[in-house]
């Protein structure tokens, strides 16, 4: 009645990129205390045929239609992408099911859903047997859904509410995947503090020195073209001011006046370390990272943002800031360690994981 898988690097491959933005949960009795019953003893006792019936269970977790449905929605998307980039087949009438070089559309759906849930159950198993969340199993995480909208709701009655108060599965799910991450990368941090001696910290902030170098302090001339004249493109007016500055050795703004090429712009010198740009300036944003690629003399390509306008950047200056001290990125050092020894274990444990089908039950499944 059953067929054992054991999930091996294929899975592992995929593991958590992105720690802090994954999911997490527990899956034990927590009022008996006692842990679940085994694989077989779930999938036995399983006879309906409803959504509530268990596909395949990983390491002991049972995965209910329904669970599984959620994530076959997710990765929809991603899979016609895959046979639109791949074959150039669009969606339509049999798309689903018509097999391209040995697969159906629906087969490899089910694959990246069964790749992600597995990395999933894996995550917040970890995080249960860590003490970190209190379900894992999917019935038990809808119920703590349900009591988190119904204090929602009492909590906002007669008052104008802000944010996401009713949470839908998909949601709610995205929702404790991230906390859960969250917390698992804590956890691990304060095991690698007890675990890693300060001689291991420094000797890793020397081999990744450069990610704390402050960079440079750089003084630069930049200048801003708004509208050229009739008859001149920007991208070509724009080269020849940079070629002219390069071969005379003199500004932007002098190569720029003897051009003649330009209806309005400015030139002006700046001090990177003086700006201040927003998180939402773009245009600011690229400009002072293409002015730290510059060494001392040299002049961008031109910068154009639209039809008859954009920039050019000359250095003038510049100065190295140096690293950070060790003491002051040793917390970040120890979080990247952390990181990465967590994403280790949860690899480990996607290679070893035992998923156990219920025969036919997996292969019933077909996405439409």
């Amino acid at each position: 009645m059953k067929r054992k898988k054991v999930i091996g690097k294929l899975l592992a491959c995929a593991a958590v990129l992105s720690i802090a933005m994954t999911a997490c949960a527990k899956t034990e009795n927590v009022e008996t205390g006692t842990a679940k019953s085994t694989e077989e003893a779930v999938l036995a006792s399983q006879t309906d045929t409803d959504d509530n019936e268990v596909l395949f269970t990983v390491d002991g977790y049972p995965v209910s239609r329904k669970e599984f449905s959620l994530f076959i929605r997710n990765q929809r998307a991603a899979a016609a992408q895959h046979f639109y980039t791949t074959y150039g087949l669009e969606g339509g009438e049999g798309f689903w099911d018509t097999e391209y070089d040995g697969q159906t559309p629906s087969e490899y759906c089910k694959e990246l859903a069964l790749k992600d849930i597995i990395e999933y159950k894996m995550e917040r198993i970890l995080a249960y047997e860590r003490g970190l969340v209190e379900h894992v199993d999917y019935q038990d995480l809808m119920g703590d859904m349900e009591q988190l909208n119904e204090k929602n709701r009492k909590r906002t009655e007669g008052q104008t509410s802000y944010g996401l108060m009713n949470y839908e599965p998909w949601q709610y799910l995205l929702y404790i995947r991230s906390d859960c991450g969250v917390q698992l990368l804590k956890d691990e941090a304060k095991r690698c503090g007890k675990s890693v001696s300060e001689e291991e910290l420094k000797a890793r902030y020397e081999a990744e020195k450069e990610a704390y170098n402050k960079g440079y302090d750089m003084t630069y001339e930049r200048l801003d073209v708004f509208s050229v004249k009739d008859g001149y493109q920007i991208e070509k007016a724009l080269t020849a001011v940079a070629d002219r500055a390069s071969k005379t050795g003199e500004t932007l703004n002098a190569a720029a006046a003897a051009l003649n090429l330009f209806e309005e712009y400015t030139a002006e010198e700046k001090v990177s370390s003086e700006e201040v740009v927003g998180k939402d300036d773009l245009w600011g944003q690229w400009i002072q990272a293409e002015a730290q690629k510059l060494e001392e003399g040299m002049i961008t390509e031109p910068m154009v943002i639209a039809s008859d306008a954009g920039s050019l950047l000359r250095c003038i200056k510049k100065e190295a800031l140096g690293y950070i001290s060790f003491e002051d990125a040793k917390d970040d050092v120890l979080s990247r360690y952390a990181k990465e020894s967590l994403q280790a274990e949860i690899e480990q444990r996607i290679e070893a994981a035992s998923v156990v089908f219920v025969d036919g039950k997996y292969e019933q499944i077909t996405v439409e």
